[in-house]
């Protein structure tokens, strides 16, 4: 049997949106650069979940908007965690993006 070309469309529920960004290192040099493997975690009242950024330190996750608020921890070895609160949009992704400092002088990439 020849292989049949599929196509189809998925929807997320209404309730539903994207959360997304880069996780960068700006290191002692001033230059800027991605970081992989960076641990991103997202704690709401109800849940939590945990991921990594990819080789361009981008990281993405659909997500209940019942689940706001959110915080962000990212955190990286090598490089200073940060932390803050977003909410999710329906409309549009919610974009947080994160650039981390060294956590000490001779921190590199």
């Amino acid at each position: 049997m020849p292989p049949v070309q599929l196509t189809f469309e998925v929807q997320q529920p209404t309730t539903w949106g994207k959360l997304m960004g880069t996780v960068t290192g700006k290191g002692c040099d001033g230059v800027t650069a991605p970081i992989a493997g960076a641990v991103v975690q997202v704690d709401s009242w109800a849940m939590s979940w945990t991921f990594a950024t990819d080789t361009q330190g981008k990281y993405a996750y659909w997500l209940d908007r019942r689940n706001n608020p959110l915080t962000l921890i990212v955190a990286k070895d090598t490089w200073k965690p940060q932390t803050r609160q977003t909410r999710i949009n329906t409309s549009t992704p919610t974009v947080e993006d994160f650039t981390l400092s060294p956590s000490s002088a001779d921190a590199a990439y």
